[in-house]
């Protein structure tokens, strides 16, 4: 599985990419603003395929490694991954805090894939004229705090905030966003 998404998926990819490059850097004032606009939008779906190829890499490796649930501090999940983040943290001038911490019981190499995807793309997603500001909160609550939620009454859970000051999204999209291997389509 991940043979054939590292090589057999991602070579002919890269191949497409070159040649769009190749046209993007020499050929692209020759074109037609439509040619261009076709130009772009291609790029723009092999992007897309690079993004999903990497996601169904992510996705098989977690099947494969030791991944059970374990307790573990939120902060220091979130400080492995900024780790990993550091160069586009540090590019984009971005803070990240953990504003408090908390005990949880997860899979940890699933749930440091969640937190990367939701640094990235505050990042990614972050307002032009302002520096990215991501802030993580956890705490331990009752299931009876939350009536709205389906949850046990009498267990309890770890309640884990995200936020970043970025564009946001519509809340139409809400269900949407966590579905496995899905993206909103723009920037807006």
């Amino acid at each position: 599985f991940n043979h054939i998404c590292s090589h057999d998926l991602q070579e002919p990819l890269r191949k497409i990419q070159m040649f769009i490059s190749q046209v993007s850097d020499t050929e692209f004032n020759n074109l037609s603003e439509a040619g261009k606009h076709k130009l772009e939008r291609i790029d723009l779906s092999a992007a897309r395929m690079r993004n999903l190829i990497q996601d169904l890499m992510a996705y098989g490796s977690t099947e494969t490694i030791d991944n059970s649930l374990t307790s573990v501090s939120l902060k220091k999940l979130v400080m492995d991954v900024k780790d990993v983040l550091s160069e586009e943290l540090k590019e984009h001038k971005t803070v990240l805090k953990v504003l408090k911490d908390c005990e949880i019981t997860v899979r940890p190499i699933q749930f440091k894939q969640l937190l990367f995807n939701l640094f990235t793309n505050a990042i990614k997603y972050s307002k032009n004229e302002e520096k990215p500001v991501i802030k993580v909160s956890g705490k331990i609550v009752s299931g009876a705090d939350f009536p709205k939620l389906d949850l046990s009454e009498d267990k309890i859970y770890s309640r884990i905030e995200v936020s970043d000051n970025g564009i946001g999204f519509d809340q139409k999209y809400e269900s949407k966003i966590f579905e496995i291997f899905q993206r909103l389509h723009t920037d807006e």
